[in-house]
């Protein structure tokens, strides 16, 4: 454990996001700011781009990677769709699809 891993599913959590039931499904991280969340999820080395599919939604995101499905779920705060985005990063030695939700201005 990388410690304090547990605090992520508080009630607290700004996206509440259903886990996969497949226990090879990656997990997620996630970390927010003022204008925008930020949820992080490992992929494989023979990953594509072209098997990320991505829908957000002002109060959803659905994030599914070559037909297994990371996350899908409400979020606790309304995010802008048209500004979110998603890229591929690598951090630590590992390739991650970091997805960008920017927060809907209230």
């Amino acid at each position: 454990s990388h410690g304090g891993g547990g605090a992520l599913r508080g009630a607290a959590a700004p996206v509440r996001l259903s886990r996969m039931a497949k226990p090879e499904a990656p997990v997620y991280d996630w970390a927010q700011n003022d204008m925008e969340v930020l949820v992080k999820v490992p992929v494989p080395e023979g990953f594509r781009k072209g098997d990320v599919q991505c829908k957000v939604q002002r109060a959803s995101l659905r994030l599914t990677i070559a037909g297994n499905e990371i996350c899908c779920g409400e979020l606790a705060k309304e995010v802008d769709p048209d500004e979110s985005s998603w890229s591929l990063e690598s951090e630590a030695g590992m390739r991650l699809l970091v997805v960008t939700l920017t927060k809907a201005l209230a």
